[in-house]
């Protein structure tokens, strides 16, 4: 068996033959008391466990223990001592005294100001994120390790005032003066406020200051979870990396918007002296699991530039309007991808009405679970300023697991295609534009009056054999039998 150290495997018999058990760490540090594998008394002499990688393991060791029915193996801290304490230091008898943060590149900051602090744990936590990003680019220059760092708000902390560096210093325009940058880094950092058994959530948050007009802008992969969001940035810039807002990111009361009123996936201005992510065969994504943004957009602002490989995923949380491009003067050479699988999305446009789409065009999929408002492959044109969204090609929205009681968007507009996957839809006409469907042959499309223009419709098998029972399309009986071209 190969498994994580965040799994768990029980046994129901003693097994018959010997088992080898490798276990490798889920993240950056390995999980302390969390039963990994549980089985019948007697299966202790056919299972061995063993670190994937052991030099990785050093300092900690695999716990067995037996009770009356079961044996149990949990991963412990090698300086915990004796008896059956978890590493942690809440065990019984030889337990290891005061808990520790887990090991690696992990460091606190509470927003207080002591002469001890290292960042290493809650009591000796840096005021600053400044100080905490520095100690997580020394860690990977020390250690070689480019990949996951934890950033632990166990405090209250202002990120107004947390030694970030004003993009005036690179940039001296008075309309950067609210612009701060976070430090640049290797590897993705993770801001939170729960660690393993540790959790600040309730007592915790981070501020992006007082001051309405606070911009941020990201110089590294980043990921916000479990966290509490006190005062919200009016805008945070990602600068093409990675942007992930995870599970648990609350909001005050009275926030209209946490972590931030609107995201970019990409930069405000590309300067020297900015970190951005500027090598288009890397794909750069943002994934939303929770939050409450105003507005999204998957790439720039108020800047020309020309970028490939976007991805946009929604779980959860709320979205008033995603964008799927920049807001302004941006050619994509590649195709837009948006995927809602959940969450709410009150408006959705493939491209904003400033932009050029390249020849790959624009893909939506949206899966019954999400709640989406309006969703068009192109923004309307704003006829006053003369702005309007140019998709040189084709227009996809995509449809999963919908049923007749699944409310589909509202709204549907501009798009070519319509992609059903195992779905029963009925819509009251065809869209201006509508030109083909392409369907899985468990789905139905259901047509409340009959379409004028010839609609050619692909199917494919949704498993190994077709399904000969179940219709495709249904229309009413004044439907020309010529409309569609099945495929």
């Amino acid at each position: 068996v190969n498994m994580t150290d965040n799994s768990s495997l029980t046994l129901g018999a003693v097994p018959t033959a010997n088992i080898s058990v490798k276990v490798q760490r889920s993240g950056e540090s390995w999980i302390t008391g969390t039963t990994l594998v549980t089985a019948p008394v007697g299966a202790d002499s056919k299972i061995t466990l063993a670190a994937a990688e052991e030099s990785e393991f050093a300092d900690y060791e695999f716990q067995y223990e037996s009770d009356a029915e079961n044996v149990t193996w949990t991963i412990n801290s090698a300086n915990a001592g004796g008896g059956s304490g978890s590493g942690d230091g809440t065990g019984s008898e030889g337990s290891g005294g005061e808990g520790t943060n887990p090991a690696g590149n992990v460091f606190y900051v509470d927003g207080v100001v002591r002469d001890n602090a290292d960042g290493k744990t809650a009591e000796t936590a840096f005021k600053t994120l400044a100080e905490a990003y520095n100690a997580i680019n020394a860690f990977n220059e020390a250690n070689l390790d480019n990949t996951v760092a934890y950033i632990v708000v166990c405090g209250n902390v202002d990120a107004s005032d947390s030694g970030l560096i004003s993009y005036l210093t690179i940039e001296n325009q008075t309309k950067y003066e609210n612009t701060l940058m976070f430090p640049a880094h290797s590897g993705e950092v993770v801001l939170t406020s729960k660690i393993g058994a540790e959790d600040y959530t309730q007592a915790a948050s981070l501020s992006f200051g007082s001051g309405k007009d606070k911009q941020y802008m990201l110089q590294g992969a980043t990921t916000f979870e479990n966290i509490n969001i006190s005062s919200y940035a009016k805008e945070l810039y990602a600068g093409f990396y990675n942007l992930t807002l995870g599970d648990g990111i609350t909001g005050d009361s009275n926030l209209s918007y946490y972590p931030a009123q609107t995201v970019y996936l990409g930069f405000k201005r590309a300067k020297s002296g900015l970190s951005y992510n500027n090598d288009n065969s890397k794909a750069s994504a943002f994934v939303m699991n929770s939050g409450k943004l105003q507005k999204f957009y998957a790439g720039t602002c108020s800047w020309t530039s020309t970028y490939s490989n976007m991805s946009v995923t929604v779980n959860g949380g709320v979205i008033d309007t995603l964008y799927g491009t920049s807001n302004i003067n941006s050619s994509v050479q590649s195709k837009v991808e948006i995927t809602i699988n959940g969450g709410n999305v009150n408006k959705c446009y493939g491209v904003c009405n400033q932009v050029n789409v390249g020849g790959d065009g624009v893909t939506i999929t949206i899966k019954k679970d999400a709640t989406v408002g309006t969703v068009s492959a192109v923004e309307p044109a704003n006829t006053d300023k003369n702005y309007v969204a140019k998709l040189n090609g084709p227009a996809t929205l995509n449809l999963v697991g919908y049923d007749l009681s699944t409310a589909i968007p509202g709204t549907i507009s501009d798009f070519d295609y319509m992609g059903l996957i195992n779905s029963t839809v009925q819509i009251a006409a065809v869209w201006d534009g509508m030109t083909g469907v392409n369907m899985t042959d468990n789905s139905l499309l259901k047509f409340e009056s009959a379409p004028s223009e010839k609609i050619e419709v692909v199917a494919f098998k949704s498993g190994d054999e077709w399904q000969t029972t179940n219709p495709l399309i249904q229309a009413p009986s004044s439907t020309a039998a010529d409309i569609f071209n099945l495929m």
